[in-house]
């Protein structure tokens, strides 16, 4: 990299100097001294290009690098060295603030990992600590961090409190209190407080480098609009050669076999090589990489991790939102409002049934990472736990649970789940029907095939859920419909529907049923994206067009299954994400027309000989140039 500046440096000298000389009017032997420092900037240059030289001729294929050495060379033969030398070099130029614009995106990115310190304390079993290599540290070591100090691997708060900036990793500038059970991304910064952490994850695989490694591969997918530029270029390019070819023979011919007075075949070639100067693609071909980068590397440092390119641009032209409820419209941490206990558990535990009750319920849901699981299990904290043979023990997505319990069938989850594999309850049903209304979500519990109770749990709407909806549409300057697909109850879904502003809602649905809609709106309506928690949701986002996932940044489902992953759980992000996708999208195209539009004009004046060929290639760069800029500017505005 230095090596090729110094290298282009001495070579606009040269040519500055060459040009400088030409100009005076000065004797021969100085004129001689102009073309050798001319030929000092083509050598120069036709050293950084020989390698894309060598490519288009291993391929069979007249790409940019080859075109410019016919251009500079037929200027040779024709007497004009300033002109070949400033072709060549501004070319080069152009070429090398490409390289540092791409560059300075992926540096962002890198940049990250060196957020990692070099070095880890270790805690021995003595109780000492010890510096060492983060790369040396064994899965569930216990490290020590300090005030002031960054974490070098993902962990578990085992011991201490602290507040902790995570900013790096989820985008969220307010910094978040940790205390024992917390987890704790690596890079984050440990603001106040001694804290113990065990680790849960290798240098290679910590959420800070899976993330890197995400947006490094999206970097390098290309979007469908980038896919068209790229077919655009491959037959502009050989259409201008031909034209650049045709200028050069059919005028000189018609000049001498008819009586048109066009010039001769030295005007035409030197107006030909001017034309083939324009036949370079380099802004159309870099308008589309350099927006949409921009675009992933800004989402990356707010806690949007986009994994391509495609769904920058799909995003831009969204059309269907569907939304998941519990956890993404809603707080996701339902607690326990009431236990309706039912006429069976009242005979079977006269004295203490809620307790047994909730112990039972706590058995059951102990290995289940659900939210309303986490909600029994809470309730039940204080409650001793059932010392009771477990066996069997499944869960169905979406639906419930259910194990052999001291030899007998035990049930806990949705009423269809639970009425369908015991005894049916009119006490039951008609507890639901009067607490449904209230907003509550219901779980019923069953044992030896007798339903024993109903849970009523209830959950909060977001409040940056409230105006997502207008927010939305402000966005993207276009309603898009949304939707919400849910394996809650109907009643309680359009609750928190009405809240929030969401006129269609699908409910009591499993998880294929979800991937069902998701697939038939698609067909119906075009660009849908869903967003869900990334692990019930699987099958959804995987059949949306834009699959988003919430809270990712602990969840390695949520980043494997998703297209978008938000780091945190904070809803109100999506419609500045949307509107960023549109913004990168009017980048590209403005830049792809206004570049079309300049190399047509171009090309027309050549044609007749308006523009020498230094201008050619210096409107070429210049409209290069300017693309770069209007893209960068996305990644810091």
């Amino acid at each position: 990299m230095k090596k090729n500046t110094v290298i282009l440096t001495v070579s606009g000298v040269a040519l500055v100097l060459g040009l400088v000389l030409g100009i005076l009017p000065i004797g021969e032997n100085l004129n001689f001294i102009s073309i050798g420092l001319t030929l000092v900037t083509l050598f120069a240059c036709y050293y950084l290009m020989a390698p894309e030289v060598a490519e288009g001729v291993r391929e069979r294929r007249a790409n940019i690098s080859i075109l410019l050495y016919i251009a500079s060379l037929g200027a040779c033969l024709l007497g004009e060295f300033i002109e070949a030398g400033a072709v060549i070099f501004l070319y080069c130029l152009g070429e090398q603030i490409e390289h540092l614009a791409i560059t300075k995106n992926r540096q962002s990115i890198e940049r990250l990992l060196d957020l990692s310190p070099p070095l880890v304390r270790l805690m021995l079993d003595d109780g000492s600590t010890q510096d060492v290599d983060p790369e040396d540290v064994p899965l569930f070591s216990t490290i020590v961090v300090r005030p002031g100090e960054r974490l070098a691997l993902d962990a578990i708060v085992s011991a201490g409190s602290a507040e902790v900036d995570e900013s790096t990793m989820t985008g969220e500038s307010l910094a978040q209190s940790k205390s024992i059970g917390d987890m704790l991304f690596a890079g984050s910064l440990c603001l106040n407080g001694r804290l113990e952490c065990s680790t849960i994850a290798t240098v290679s695989n910590s959420s800070l480098a899976r993330i890197v490694r995400y947006v490094e591969s999206a970097q390098k997918r290309k979007s469908p609009y980038e896919r068209f530029i790229d077919r655009f270029t491959r037959y502009y390019t050989p259409a201008v050669i031909i034209l650049s070819v045709l200028a050069a023979i059919v005028p000189p011919l018609l000049n001498r076999f008819t009586e048109l007075t066009l010039g001769g075949f030295s005007v035409w070639f030197y107006r030909a090589l001017s034309m083939l100067v324009v036949s370079c693609p380099c802004a159309l071909a870099i308008a589309a990489p350099i927006a949409i980068v921009s675009g992933i590397t800004l989402a990356s440092s707010r806690g949007i991790l986009v994994k391509g390119g495609s769904y920058i641009e799909q995003a831009a032209k969204l059309k269907v939102l569907a939304l998941d409820k519990t956890g993404t419209l809603t707080e996701g941490q339902p607690q326990l409002d009431q236990i309706i206990i039912m006429p069976t558990a009242a005979r079977l535990w006269p004295n203490n049934a809620e307790s047994q009750i909730l112990a039972l319920a706590a058995l059951l849901e102990k290995d289940s990472n659900h939210p309303l699981a986490r909600a029994i299990q809470i309730a039940a904290a204080q409650q001793p736990v059932a010392k009771l043979a477990i066996e069997n023990w499944t869960e169905l997505a979406g639906q419930g649970v259910s194990a052999t319990v001291a030899g007998r069938p035990a049930l806990i989850g949705s009423r269809a789940f639970v009425s369908s594999r015991a005894q049916p309850s009119r006490v039951a049903n008609r507890t639901v029907e009067q607490v449904s209304g209230q907003g509550v979500t219901t779980l019923f519990l069953a044992y030896d095939d007798q339903i024993l109770a109903v849970f009523a749990l209830r959950d909060t709407v977001r409040a940056s859920s409230v105006d997502l909806l207008d927010r939305l549409d402000a966005a993207l300057s276009h309603q898009v419909k949304t939707v919400m697909l849910t394996g809650d109850d109907v009643t309680v879904a359009e609750q928190i529907a009405s809240e929030i502003g969401i006129e269609e809602v699908y409910a009591n649905l499993m998880p294929e049923e979800k991937q069902q809609y998701i697939e038939d709106f698609g067909k119906k309506h075009g660009i849908i994206a869903y967003v869900g928690d990334g692990i019930n949701d699987a099958p959804a986002l995987a059949a949306a067009d834009i699959g988003i996932a919430m809270g990712a940044a602990g969840s390695d489902i949520a980043l494997d299954v998703s297209d978008i992953a938000l780091m945190t759980d904070n809803i109100s992000i999506l419609p500045w994400f949307f509107a960023l996708a549109k913004r990168v999208m009017r980048t590209v195209k403005t830049s792809v027309i206004l570049t079309v539009l300049v190399k047509v004009c171009v090309l027309i004046l050549a044609a007749f000989g308006l523009v020498d060929m230094w201008v050619a290639i210096a409107a070429d760069v210049g409209m290069l140039i300017l693309v770069l800029l209007y893209g960068m500017r996305i990644g810091i505005t």
